[in-house]
């Protein structure tokens, strides 16, 4: 349209940015250190189907849950990093993906000592997901602020001697034209 409109209320005033993503169906996703959106409870990632909001529920008992990059690959997978906790175990920075109902780990983060371990670049690009941050370590390897996930063999890979300073910004597109 040719106006901005209201988002059923919008997202909740909150520290730290939102990020935005659309799955498979059409629906923006929104993620971000959140419980709540326009009253509908949700750890920090939550759905916009045109006339509302729903829960994209990655681990309905973590309440301290937060994303900080979505993307969804082409088969409709939602691979979400961020503070998150996983079946249980202790909230950790990690990326996970989420294949229907199934939720599950694919990579820890780790960072040098006195840094925050974040993922704050998500870019999915056929059978490749490129991510970008403040990290050494992903899942079982070395790998210096960048990395892909490789869907088929999934497994990591370092990109390189990877970056000197640390990614911000959405650097890497969600769309496969900058690959």
């Amino acid at each position: 349209g040719k106006q901005w409109s209201d988002l059923g209320g919008g997202i909740p005033n909150t520290r730290g940015s939102f990020l935005l993503a659309q799955d498979s169906s059409g629906k923006l996703l929104v993620g971000g250190k959140f419980s709540s959106i326009s009253g509908i409870p949700c750890n920090g990632l939550a759905a916009w189907n045109g006339k509302e909001w729903s829960e994209v529920s990655i681990n309905p008992k973590d309440s301290v849950a937060s994303a900080s990059a979505v993307c969804v690959s082409p088969n409709g997978d939602l691979y979400v990093a961020g503070n998150l906790s996983v079946n249980g175990e202790p909230t950790k920075t990690v990326i996970i993906r989420k294949r229907g109902d199934v939720i599950e780990k694919i990579g820890e983060i780790q960072a040098i000592p006195k840094s925050i371990p974040m993922v704050n670049v998500m870019a999915c690009n056929g059978d490749l997901m490129y991510v970008a941050g403040n990290f050494n370590h992903i899942g079982t390897i070395k790998a210096n602020k960048v990395a892909v996930w490789n869907m088929k063999t999934e497994k990591w890979s370092a990109l390189g001697s990877g970056f000197v300073g640390t990614p911000y910004n959405d650097s890497l597109s969600n769309t496969s034209d900058k690959f």
